[in-house]
């Protein structure tokens, strides 16, 4: 499954929380994201998770 939510929390690690407004704003626990540009808060990044529940932010969407 892809969602799509917003960067709410960068670690200092470098792993990445992210909002759902659709889901009244809920908050994931810090995920790994995919090598590319680094990441900031409230940008619009696809996220993919497993049938196991595993997620990976897959990056930025551009062009919104």
């Amino acid at each position: 499954m892809i969602k799509i939510g917003f960067v709410s929390a960068i670690s200092s690690d470098g792993l990445v929380s992210v909002s759902y407004p659709d889901e009244d704003d809920a908050t994931t626990d810090f995920m790994p994201f995919l090598e590319g540009n680094p990441l900031e808060v409230d940008d619009l990044v696809a996220v993919a998770y497993t049938s196991s529940a595993q997620s990976v932010c897959l990056g930025k969407i551009i062009g919104r």
